[in-house]
């Protein structure tokens, strides 16, 4: 049977910082961001009068879906420190781009008000039709910071309704931070199932989830399923992804186990089942990227290791990368990665975007000549959106990119690669996108107004004036397409 490939669009790291940030926010003097986004649009900040609107201060998850199934993109989304609310927010869309909050259309979620939402992704998980809901919800209490973390299951009814499912997931709280929540068939059964990935920490070995695939029984009843991947040497069994990280260079059995944090999903040999892709994650971790091949059948999940190699007499050398996302760059029809170490750790400091050209069959070789005019860089990435955003058939990119992440937090500027359908990225930041120094917590994509251009959702904070301990610039949120790949702020 052919499955269907499903991702989701996400990747966000909530840290300890991001606390301080909302705890300013909530006790700061003063009230309400500034209606100014500094380029001459009005920001939807705090509260909007025009339409009624009144969002949270800090977005850190925001997802476009059609909820309603009326044929426009409504966005969900979830937010930390929301005293108003303890449930996921609901912003239908008129079909123009309007959007109205539909009240408790989500239930109660992860500590109510004390939660943070920051995954979300979708697929029809029941299969009645209707899309459906997985989130992730950590705690975002100052005492008890990230000590666990709830994967919500939320079942619609296709008119913009969703109930309270989570119980229907086995092992469905965690206690350590989930990166990005993957969705596709993996057992190849015709039922949706998820993937978690890891951000990482000292006891990623020990507690670390990444790469932990909870099947899907039919009836969106989940629950943790084994893996056993095979490179040349052995085989690995665990509810995770493992491999040797030494990418079987030295003799047989030496290299140590290496966990999976990050984990991409595509196919990657053409026979239109999911496999995986790893990063290393760390220096000196062994190879660049693993590629796992899909050889699973419906309740058994199995995968061929393919070490994808930095070195061949030394695979401890070479580029490393902590997360990313993938993209077809030179429009071949097979999706490459662009990667990156993400986090520079010194303020006004960036560490570059890499590239890696798929060869087929889970093999890359990195090339970073696709990037123009220079190599680009982040200083905090938060997450990696893809999309088309001029409509020239070939994949942009859009990079989501808060700052250095410790006071005084001067924000960052987002990054925006067009492609030029000659296997080239071109930074387009400077002329698409705003220039503002903002704090954007990541954010989603997709046409909503109707014109067939992907506009952005950005999950940004809102500053407030006076506040010393940030000095991110205030930056609009919705964002809508000119048609050739820029953008215009709107008013929410």
């Amino acid at each position: 049977m052919n499955t269907k490939i499903i991702n989701g669009k996400l990747r966000r790291t909530l840290s300890f910082s991001i606390l301080l940030f909302s705890t300013y926010l909530l006790f700061s003097c003063g009230g309400g961001g500034s209606d100014d986004s500094g380029d001459g649009n009005d920001s939807d900040g705090g509260s909007d009068s025009s339409s009624g609107l009144n969002l949270p201060d800090l977005v850190n998850a925001s997802f476009m879906l059609d909820v309603d199934k009326d044929g426009d993109l409504d966005i969900i989304l979830g937010a930390q420190n929301d005293i108003d609310r303890g449930y996921d927010i609901l912003l239908l869309n008129d079909g123009l781009g309007n959007f109205t909050e539909r009240d408790n259309s989500f239930p109660m979620h992860h500590l109510g008000s004390d939660g943070a939402t920051v995954n979300i992704t979708s697929a029809d998980f029941n299969n009645d039709g209707n899309p459906d809901i997985i989130a992730s919800t950590s705690d975002a209490r100052v005492d008890s910071f990230d000590d666990t973390i709830q994967i919500h299951l939320y079942l619609g009814d296709g008119t913009g309704n969703f109930s309270d499912a989570t119980s229907n997931i086995s092992d469905s709280l965690v206690t350590q931070y989930i990166e990005w929540i993957r969705v596709a068939d993996f057992d190849n059964d015709g039922n949706i199932d998820f993937l978690i990935t890891s951000n990482g920490g000292p006891d990623v070995e020990t507690l670390g989830h990444g790469g932990r695939i909870y099947l899907n029984d039919g009836d969106a009843n989940f629950s943790i399923a084994t893996i056993v991947s095979t490179d040349a040497e052995r085989s690995y069994t665990d509810t995770r992804l493992f491999w040797e990280n030494d990418g079987n260079v030295f003799p047989t059995n030496e290299g140590s186990n290496r966990y999976a944090l990050d984990v991409f999903v595509d196919d990657l040999n053409g026979d239109n089942i999911p496999d995986l892709i790893a990063n290393n994650s760390f220096t000196g971790a062994g190879p660049v990227v693993v590629s796992f091949l899909n050889t699973s059948t419906a309740g058994n999940l199995s995968f061929d290791i393919v070490y994808n190699l930095n070195d061949p007499v030394d695979p401890f050398t070479g580029t490393v990368f902590k997360n990313g996302t993938m993209l077809d760059i030179d429009g071949d029809g097979k999706k490459d990665i662009v990667g990156s170490n993400s986090i520079s750790g010194v303020p006004e400091t960036t560490t570059p975007l890499y590239a890696f050209l798929s060869q087929g069959n889970g093999v890359f070789v990195e090339d970073n000549s696709v990037f123009a005019p220079t190599q680009p860089g982040v200083e905090h990435a938060r997450q990696w959106l893809v999309d088309d955003f001029d409509q020239d058939g070939n994949d942009d990119l859009i990079v989501a990119d808060h700052g250095y992440d410790l006071p005084t937090f001067p924000g960052a500027q987002n990054l925006l690669l067009i492609n030029n359908g000659a296997g080239q990225l071109l930074d387009s930041s400077a002329s698409n996108l705003s220039t503002l120094n903002g704090f954007t917590h990541g954010g989603s994509t997709g046409d909503v107004n109707g014109d067939g251009f992907p506009d952005l959702f950005l999950n940004n904070a809102v500053i407030l004036e006076g506040n010393p301990f940030f000095t991110a610039e205030n930056e609009a949120r919705l964002w809508i397409n000119d048609g050739d790949g820029s953008f215009t702020a709107a008013d929410l």
